[in-house]
């Protein structure tokens, strides 16, 4: 799962799965705009 979740510098800048339910990774201090655009 871990392979789904771009994060940089703290941020989570892109999340790659199809999940509507998720459980963020630890060291994510900052959600990015747009995160979760396209998922249904």
């Amino acid at each position: 799962m871990s392979g789904e979740f771009i994060i940089e510098d703290g941020v989570l800048v892109k999340y790659t799965g199809d999940e509507t339910k998720i459980v963020l990774p630890s060291g994510v201090a900052e959600i990015g705009e747009r995160v979760f655009a396209g998922i249904v």
